[in-house]
């Protein structure tokens, strides 16, 4: 923890000496735009592995051994597509596209990213300049299957079930943990299992940004208020195969599947700073805090710490190249919304982060 938080104290004080700069949009929340009808699209590959742990998440969380647990996240690739138009003066229209790949226990979850914004910026002086955007996002998940007996196990565990799983060679066994003399038995090969299905979240925002513009320095502030749709299904296939001996086994038989769909809304605000660095580079910081307002009992980690630092550079007018990194303190909490839920919420006390390589090009007339 003092490694990540002396990181980003010196990351903000560092940010405090940036400027602002229009170079590369991509996803600034500063109020930029392109000149009218040029087109802006970029590539970004982001990563985080054993290699590429440059935030010590993997070693500080998870030891030397490198085990996640059942819930725990693990390495994350993602291949993003972003576009911004300009089709009229002071104008932006943004669209994004990603998917994501992310090690989630003993599997992984992959995620369809979306999203866009429409934006107007104004100038009540020279020296200020003030932007509005509406926007949309949204996750859509993967069904994720659980197999193995620790995986199930846990997810039993987590619905309050007294029940025990072991596993062997051929068969996968339920039983009573008051009662191990009456085991229910799933052979392999019908493939028993517990599964996340349904996952996805869309959200729809509001978003006011400021900037002050001056010579060699220019920052930038935002605010943010959004409504997020959550869907989330807990469902297992064990209730089919083994009928009524699967209801007596949980006494109180558990209605699969299990709904965890829910609404929540959020508030946030950050800062945009950015520094015009040797060999005609572009050093960009971004600092974001999340708070989200949810139903009781999910209220176990509302607040996130984002931090995002990006080095680009123009190998031409129109074509550049950058390279950075990505820093969530709570994991993806608030950035992919349907992953916390009553059974994983406390599964969020840890960091997060990647590193990113991306192109650019721009399309003027």
């Amino acid at each position: 923890m003092k490694l990540q938080t002396s990181l980003l104290c010196s990351c903000l004080l560092f940010g405090l000496q940036s400027t602002l700069s229009a170079d590369y949009i991509g996803e600034s929340k500063a109020p930029l735009a392109l000149p009218t009808n040029a087109i802006e699209v970029s590539y970004q590959y982001k990563a985080m592995n054993n290699t590429l742990d440059v935030f010590n998440v993997r070693e500080s969380e998870f030891g030397s051994s490198n085990t996640v647990q059942t819930n725990g996240l693990g390495d994350y690739t993602s291949h993003k597509i972003v576009t911004n138009y300009s089709p009229l003066a002071n104008s932006l229209l943004n669209f994004n596209l990603s998917s994501q790949t992310i090690g989630y226990g003993s599997s992984t979850l992959d995620v369809l990213s979306y999203g866009g914004y429409g934006r107007y910026i104004f100038k009540p002086s020279s020296l200020i300049t003030v932007g509005v955007d509406i926007g949309f996002r949204g996750n859509k998940g993967k069904k994720v299957s659980m197999s193995s007996a620790a995986d199930i196990q846990y997810y039993i565990d987590k619905l309050g079930k007294n029940i025990q799983v072991a596993e062997t060679d051929e068969h996968l066994w339920l039983a009573k943990k008051t009662d191990d003399s009456s085991w229910i038995k799933f052979p392999k090969s019908s493939h028993p299992e517990i599964s996340i299905d349904s996952m996805s979240d869309q959200t729809f925002y509001g978003r006011t940004s400021i900037a002050m513009g001056f010579e060699t320095f220019s920052p930038s502030l935002y605010m943010e208020l959004g409504h997020t749709t959550i869907s989330t299904t807990i469902d297992t296939n064990m209730d089919d195969l083994a009928g009524n001996s699967f209801k007596d086994l949980f006494v109180t038989y558990t209605n699969f599947p299990i709904s965890l769909n829910r609404n929540e809304n959020y508030a946030s605000a950050g800062f945009n700073l950015a520094v015009n660095t040797p060999f005609n580079t572009v050093l960009t910081t971004n600092y974001e805090y999340k708070k989200l307002f949810r139903e009781n009992g999910l209220n176990f980690l509302n607040t996130n710490h984002t931090l995002e630092m990006l080095l680009s550079y123009n190998i031409t007018p129109n074509l550049g190249v950058n390279i950075g990194g990505t820093y969530l303190y709570r994991q993806f909490n608030g950035t992919i919304p349907f992953l916390y839920n009553k059974y994983s919420q406390t599964s969020f006390d840890h960091p997060f982060g990647w590193c990113q390589v991306g192109i650019n090009y721009t399309f003027t007339n």
